[in-house]
């Protein structure tokens, strides 16, 4: 479970998002303003049946990165704010701090996150103000010319403005396999484990999910990803599986080397074992990029 703001850009993971553009030039520093316009579809994951409520927010990030040589490591930082339009919603905000370096063999990327009223639903299906502390890192090994394998791993600890016995401690990590013969078109797929322990032991879960990501790169100013995971959920203590399907779909067109545009799209149908515990969400989103 993440804020909700983080499960929006699983289109994108949020480490790389976290970041700003590369330039056409290499810099020492720079940075960027995102403005983000956002739509959730079944906010409170309101059960099959039952009425729904659509929310919009509005937002803002700004993303800095210092390099101090062109081979070296990025050092990056940002900042994010959030406001909703539902009645008794609270503004989120947070910070991201981290570490990145993207070679020709190897990579790696690690961050830590903070997120202070971000609105996290999945202990107990339902959405709630918590605040989140994430500490997360990939690397990446170019094997050959053609292919790159990789490793990812995530904790998190999250923590509500009042006491539901969903506070809860996450953990995952994954391996992935990425193809990159083709500049315009790169597949990869991963594979991913992971447990939450929540204080109410019944929310208590094991996961694992498998995920195939297309990259597209039509134009050297376009660029698109789909993705598609799958993901299962045994619970520890109850007799409940649960099984979710999430599309995603986002894509980045530059109009000039300062202004960018880009739009994301994802949805996710809920499947469980339990009766009544079937729900569909979805987010739109839309935002404007001003590098400096």
């Amino acid at each position: 479970m993440k804020t909700l703001l983080t499960a929006i850009l699983l289109i994108a993971s949020l480490p790389l998002l976290a970041q700003p553009a590369e330039s056409a030039t290499p810099r020492v520093f720079r940075s960027e303003v995102e403005l983000q316009a956002f739509r959730f579809g079944n906010f409170f994951q309101a059960r099959g049946g039952q009425p729904q409520e659509d929310v919009t927010a509005f937002g803002a990030e700004y993303r800095a990165a210092y390099r101090p040589r062109p081979e070296a490591a990025d050092y990056y930082a940002s900042v994010n704010v959030l406001n909703y339009s539902a009645a008794d919603t609270q503004t989120s905000y947070g910070a991201q701090v981290g570490t990145s370096h993207y070679g020709s063999v190897h990579s790696y990327n690690a961050y830590i996150n903070r997120q202070e009223n971000g609105y996290a639903f999945d202990v107990g299906d339902q959405t709630a103000t918590a605040n989140i502390t994430a500490l997360g890192g990939q690397y990446a090994y170019r094997i050959a010319h053609d292919w790159q394998v990789g490793a990812d791993a995530y904790l998190e600890r999250q923590r509500f403005d009042v006491q539901t016995g969903f506070e809860n401690d996450y953990r995952n990590a994954g391996v992935q396999v990425r193809y990159r013969r083709f500049r315009a078109v790169q597949p990869r797929l991963g594979y991913v484990v992971g447990k939450r322990d929540v204080r109410n032991e019944l929310e208590s879960y094991n996961e694992h999910y498998w995920y195939a990501q297309l990259n597209v790169i039509p134009h050297p100013r376009v660029n698109a990803t789909i993705r598609y995971r799958a993901r299962a959920r045994d619970y520890e203590n109850i007799d409940r599986t649960d099984h979710r399907a999430q599309w995603t779909l986002r894509a980045t067109v530059k109009q000039n080397a300062r202004f960018a545009w880009t739009a994301a799209y994802g949805s996710e149908g809920v499947d469980s074992s339990t009766p009544g515990r079937d729900f569909d969400t979805n987010v739109a989103f839309a935002g404007l990029i001003i590098a400096f």
